[in-house]
């Protein structure tokens, strides 16, 4: 078989597993997305993504929490693309493209199971996928530093490699990928390409636990089903956030039975408040003991550390009441807005006698 004749065999492979294809509108694709789970999603459900949590993914996937809208930097990022694509090409000619390109394409055995890969192509080594990333901040780019890349981008890319090895009968094809940056280094940018090689036990502990995930998606989950994501996320404040927009509460529900197994939950935050009450009073003590010293001082420095306490000018605020007094026919009614309901902070309040 030649090149060309192998190539596009894989290609046709690979298209029995497209469920939407390159282009298509951005309606149809987000509909396509919430089909199923795919690589921008993987790495917030195996706890590897900083900015999104399992929870997160479950309440966009169900309808109950809005997707971020894609801001100014997403979209430069996703226009920047094709450009990337090209320097590639022109740096890497041993990289070539598959006759057209693919748009999401799912796994053989599992359908909820999506890529969208920015690129399926080959090389000296065989079959491969690259993920193109516009670095757009030294924030962004220390991850690519010496040698690194971003771990989430990581998860991605080993889901696609996954998926695509799914559709093949030689398993040794897409056993690597590429990530490719655009990193930003002091006045230029230069391109960065990293090797990744397939790792079939990390992809299939990522589809167990996306399984899981799905599960959840399509049925009314148990406490223990969302428990088993919550342990992912270490106490980040946005996913109460997050389980806060899951539950919005319902204001006419009678007192609910709780299963006595939150008890130790109960005892547990008890502790734990009472030592972040020690701690804060301890902190509140050394500032005061600091201050002391520092007299009217608003800056000073003990060779050790930088001590700053400042000034503020008093706070401005709109008195609504002198306001009625010298407009007495005024309704003032009209001039307010009332946000979104939204869940407060949880009370825990022990029982007398218990």
């Amino acid at each position: 078989m030649t090149e060309q004749e192998n190539v596009l065999a894989m290609y046709n492979a690979l298209a029995q597993g497209e469920v939407l294809p390159d282009g298509a509108p951005r309606g149809e694709w987000l509909e396509a997305r919430n089909q199923g789970i795919g690589g921008s999603d993987i790495g917030a459900l195996m706890g590897m993504n900083p900015w999104r949590k399992p929870l997160t993914v479950l309440g966009e996937k169900r309808g109950e929490i809005e997707p971020d809208e894609a801001n100014l930097l997403m979209r430069a990022g996703s226009h920047m693309e094709s450009m990337i694509r090209d320097v590639c090409y022109e740096q890497r000619p041993e990289f070539k493209p598959m006759p057209k390109r693919l748009g999401t394409v799912r796994h053989k055995d599992h359908p909820f199971v999506l890529a969208n890969a920015d690129e399926v192509a080959y090389d000296n080594h065989g079959f491969t996928v690259i993920e193109y990333k516009n670095v757009t901040s030294p924030f962004a780019a220390k991850h690519w530093k010496d040698g690194g890349f971003p771990i989430w981008a990581w998860a991605q890319l080993q889901w696609y490699l996954g998926i695509m090895t799914s559709w093949c009968e030689d398993k040794f094809q897409f056993d690597h990928g590429y990530l490719v940056g655009c990193v930003p280094s002091m006045d230029k940018f230069n391109l960065q390409v990293r090797t990744i090689m397939r790792d079939d036990e990390w992809f299939a502990d990522a589809v167990e636990r996306a399984a899981r995930a799905w599960k959840l998606v399509g049925s009314d989950a148990n406490a223990e089903d969302r428990l088993f994501y919550l342990d992912s996320c270490d106490g980040d404040p946005k996913t109460f956030k997050a389980v806060g927009q899951l539950f919005p509460g319902d204001r006419d529900m009678e007192e609910a039975e709780i299963d006595s197994e939150v008890d130790a939950h109960c005892l547990e935050m008890e502790e734990a408040v009472a030592d972040l009450k020690a701690a804060q009073s301890r902190v509140n003590d050394l500032k005061s003991r600091i201050g002391i010293y520092m007299g009217d001082a608003v800056k000073g420095s003990t060779g050790m550390f930088r001590l700053s306490w400042p000034q503020n000018n008093g706070r401005r605020t709109f008195d609504s009441k002198l306001l009625a007094a010298a407009n007495p026919g005024l309704d003032l009614d009209e001039y307010y807005k009332t946000g979104k309901p939204f869940r407060g902070a949880i009370k825990v309040t022990r029982v007398k006698g218990a």
